[in-house]
């Protein structure tokens, strides 16, 4: 948190007046809750030294700390110890509230670490050359993901290899309840999911191409642990010859191929989490929620947006750290640039269109029956004509309503979820 401060201290002047108001702000309730811990420990630490002044044959400790403190308790009288106890509590109590204050800061700060101002590659650099054990992790995640950004603008970010992979010895295996494949590479015996986006025939193929590539070098610069996202291998290119387009060639296919951390097992869907009917500790849903919400962090800082948030999209790894799993975000079907346009596009599965706010479903999805049979899987537009008044707000709050679903789905194993599905439908 020091570090933090004093980098963003050393490019303030960068800043707008708002901003700088409203950092100072922000900084200010910091300020407040550790004079207020300062002051306890100091009145902790006077009462013990008048303790020794009093006690002098029996307190024969040097150390004037808190831990020091905590070895005389059996000395102590009774209401010394309720006094104790009272500010050793509120001493507990500020540090959850710091805890709880820095993880609302933290997503602001990582966004003032993406804008152009003063020397904020120098300052995020300089912390990156230190020794990997006195790294600090969010300023690890604040340049990765600046240095992502940078690559969606055409600038040079490190050494990358070719994004596009002419071949792959893949053996596609399905995952229950997801579009994501799964495949074991037999020549480097590893495993890698296969995310599989459809072109759009109403779409310019060049620029859809080019929006794969900018997305796959991102993808592929990702920290994994910290932003839940996997690391993006490549790209293959499947010609697809068989549907015509009254746009044009038909256009190819594309197969973003993601490595898997070697320390991660089992991937399965969120869908079937879900569907196990398990309930899971209110601490590991809300960091369920916090992991999915710095995906879609990234995903935006970057400027793209996902557009396919939903159970089926989002696989879960078996880890040491939680029942729940690890959760990483796919599903890269649907995705587009932040000033792109968007195509009112989808299929007739009433399960996949859940998960969109209403003005985003599919042209003549609310004419369709509540519960369609239909097995289609491929995202071709039931019209035309591309859609360019949605905006990023609107990912937002489908996001918020996700997470409303799914931590309390966690909770009552399911039940919550699939009935507010029954009433959208």
């Amino acid at each position: 948190m020091e570090t933090q401060i004093e980098i963003l201290k050393r490019v303030a002047g960068g800043l707008n007046k708002r901003l700088q108001d409203m950092q100072s702000q922000v900084l200010s309730q910091l300020e407040g809750k550790l004079k207020t811990a300062s002051l306890i420990i100091e009145q902790m630490l006077s009462e013990k030294r008048e303790d020794e002044k009093v006690k002098k044959g029996k307190w024969k400790h040097d150390d004037q700390d808190i831990a020091t403190m905590m070895k005389g308790l059996g000395d102590m009288r009774a209401s010394k110890k309720v006094k104790y106890v009272l500010k050793k509590n509120a001493l507990y109590q500020i540090v959850d509230e710091i805890e709880k204050w820095q993880a609302r800061y933290d997503p602001t700060w990582i966004l003032i670490m993406q804008m152009s101002i003063g020397n904020i590659d120098e300052e995020l650099h300089e912390q990156q050359k230190k020794p990997e054990r006195e790294q600090i992790p969010i300023i690890v995640a604040a340049k990765g993901i600046r240095d992502a950004a940078r690559v969606a603008q055409g600038e040079k970010a490190g050494n990358r290899g070719p994004i596009w992979i002419d071949h792959l010895d893949l053996k596609p295996s399905s995952i229950p309840h997801s579009s994501v494949q799964l495949s074991v590479l037999q020549d480097e015996k590893e495993t890698v999911l296969i995310d599989t986006m459809v072109s759009n025939p109403a779409a310019n193929p060049d620029k859809t191409t080019k929006e794969v590539r900018n997305l796959a070098r991102i993808l592929a610069e990702v920290d994994p642990s910290t932003f839940s996202l996997l690391k993006c291998r490549g790209v293959i290119k499947v010609a697809n010859a068989k549907e015509l387009s009254p746009w044009g060639p038909p256009h190819p296919d594309f197969k973003f191929i993601f490595n898997i951390p070697p320390q991660l097992s089992n991937p399965q869907s969120l869908r079937t989490v879900l569907l196990s009917g398990t309930s899971y500790p209110l601490d590991e849903r809300l960091d369920l929620a916090k992991r999915l919400t710095s995906s879609i962090l990234f995903v935006h800082t970057v400027q793209f947006v996902h557009k396919n948030i939903r159970p089926e999209t989002i696989i879960v790894f078996q880890n040491e750290h939680s029942h729940i799993g690890a959760p990483f975000l796919a599903g890269f079907e649907q995705f587009r640039v932040e000033d792109g346009v968007t195509y009112r596009a989808g299929d007739d599965v009433w399960q996949h269109n859940l998960c969109k706010i209403p003005p985003n479903f599919p042209v003549g999805f609310a004419d369709l029956p509540a519960r369609s049979s239909s097995k289609s899987s491929r995202h071709i537009p039931t019209s035309g004509l591309p859609n360019a008044t949605r905006h990023l707000q609107s990912r937002c709050c489908s996001l918020g309503n996700r997470l409303v679903d799914i931590t309390r789905a966690l909770r009552s194993g399911g039940g919550i979820f699939f009935a507010r599905a029954k009433q959208r439908t």
